[in-house]
């Protein structure tokens, strides 16, 4: 049986992009710091973010991203502007808005991608690659020279083809030099999910939810910590649902059954977004909600209505 924690699942997520808070962490603030100015506004915060009012917020503000409000990353080559981010929103929203955004996503990618194919051949003949080829270890030679040999195109003596060789190593250096570019479209690290976590915070369309009194400051003390790259653990889960609403790609179809330990201690927009990536796993949930120890876990008299309604 394979098993993680729901903390090994945030880190291997988003653990390159952020200092993700523990738990732990959490908790040991909530049980040591109560003489801290901002205690009570941490709390509140807390318990608002892991409820299904906030679920239903970021909601809302996923279906607005479908109109508006997008954000994506210029793709820059060597300190220039190959594909500007105002041209990759121009492309996304171009397309017919009857597709999800995920949908919409993959053909942003596909778009991205054979834009970057283009600017590989363009860069072949600019006279950096001819600077870089000068540069390449002995190994490099031996690594390309085999590589025309498994080709079968070349033999021994054309590869003294001094043109050949040349256009070969242009390829070579060229294309190792895009790799990055590839990787992060692939990856579809061309949306800027940091700043769309953030502009959420600034969204003020969803009249139907009742915000915390001290939601203003609530949010100033999130932006601030998200800024500096720490992550609070109370916002690593919706960010992480965010991403899934806008990405849509990391469902898992294969596992049919989950048990979760400790259930009293998971949130309601958790237990929404492992429903939401295992659609078609059923769930055993063991806990005794009696020794419930986090702000804004599920009770026992919610615990069905939050599955239910995720």
């Amino acid at each position: 049986m394979q098993q993680a924690t729901f903390q090994e699942y945030l880190l291997n997520r988003i653990g390159r992009d952020f200092e993700v808070e523990a738990p732990f962490m959490q908790l040991e603030y909530l049980l040591t710091a109560k003489e801290d100015q901002q205690y009570q506004r941490r709390v509140n915060g807390i318990r608002f973010k892991a409820s299904r009012d906030f679920k239903q917020m970021m909601d809302r503000y996923a279906a607005q991203l479908s109109e508006s409000g997008l954000i994506f990353k210029d793709l820059l080559f060597r300190g220039d502007l190959l594909i500007s981010k105002k041209e990759i929103c121009d492309y996304f929203y171009s397309l017919e808005q009857s597709f999800s955004i995920p949908n919409r996503i993959q053909l942003v990618q596909d778009w991205l991608l054979k834009e970057l194919k283009r600017c590989v051949k363009r860069e072949r003949s600019k006279s950096w690659v001819d600077e870089e080829i000068q540069y390449l270890e002995k190994e490099d030679y031996l690594a390309s020279y085999k590589k025309l040999e498994e080709t079968q195109r070349f033999t021994v003596n054309t590869f003294d083809d001094f043109e050949r060789e040349q256009r070969f190593l242009s390829d070579m250096v060229v294309k190792e030099r895009f790799k990055p570019l590839f990787v992060m479209v692939k990856s579809l690290k061309f949306i800027d999910m940091p700043c769309v976590y953030l502009q959420f915070y600034n969204w003020n369309k969803d009249l139907t939810v009742r915000l915390p009194d001290d939601w203003e400051q609530i949010k100033e003390q999130t932006i601030k910590r998200i800024e500096r790259n720490v992550i609070p653990y109370e916002d690593a889960i919706p960010f992480v649902y965010l991403q899934e609403l806008i990405e849509g790609r990391k469902n898992n179809t294969s596992i049919r059954h989950i048990f979760i330990d400790e259930a009293q201690d998971y949130t309601p927009i958790q237990f929404a977004f492992i429903q939401k990536i295992l659609p078609y796993s059923k769930m055993t949930l063991l806990g005794d909600f009696n020794q419930a120890i986090f702000p804004g876990a599920t009770g026992a008299e919610t615990v069905i209505t939050d599955l239910a309604c995720a």
